[in-house]
């Protein structure tokens, strides 16, 4: 049984390096010749793997790149309570520091942030990234049961002003997570 074990074991970190590296590839190609000039061969030549390697763990470069967005996002997010959405208590939310979690969460993630909204990336990469904040913000807005005359204006205002501060942050070099989330936090009220 222990053999099985460690070729399961083995075959699982086959599958994790193959991921690593695609994934690895796809970010570089992205900066270098944007997101619309991709193709598999590219990849594959980058991540030195086959074409069948790539198909056996993505169905396309779309698949590929809604993984590295959502990926992306719930790093955005982690140890906030944004996490889960349906579990916020917001008569105790701190949202200055929630913010601040966020942004210093993309400060840890800011190569793939800056990729994501480099001049070659294609807007394609910031409307996927876009959906789902606007996603987590709609389902918070529910949550909290605004009017449904004033939610869908209330959820993209606030996508909008959040990737605003998001793509200004990650492109300046001056502000602390702590100020930029003060910023945030003035805008919005």
């Amino acid at each position: 049984m222990k053999g099985a074990e460690q070729m399961v074991h083995k075959a699982d970190l086959r599958v994790i390096k193959s991921k690593i590296s695609i994934r690895n590839a796809f970010l570089r190609l992205i900066e270098e010749k944007g997101y619309p000039n991709i193709t598999i061969k590219d990849i594959a030549e980058r991540a030195m793997i086959n074409r069948k390697t790539f198909y056996r763990h993505y169905e396309s470069i779309d698949a590929l790149c809604d993984e590295v967005i959502k990926d992306t996002f719930a790093l955005l997010v982690t140890n906030s309570q944004f996490e889960k959405p349906e579990f916020i208590d917001f008569s105790g939310i701190d949202l200055t520091r929630e913010i601040q979690i966020i942004i210093h969460n993309i400060a840890l993630n800011e190569k793939m942030i800056k990729t994501i909204f480099n001049g070659r990336s294609s807007s394609d990469l910031t409307i996927r990234l876009e959906k789902l904040v606007y996603n987590a913000i709609e389902q918070i807005i529910e949550i909290k049961n605004f009017p449904e005359m004033t939610q869908e204006l209330i959820v993209d205002s606030l996508t909008t002003l959040f990737l605003v501060m998001l793509r200004w942050w990650v492109k300046q070099d001056a502000c602390s997570e702590e100020d930029a989330a003060n910023i945030f936090i003035e805008l919005i009220h």
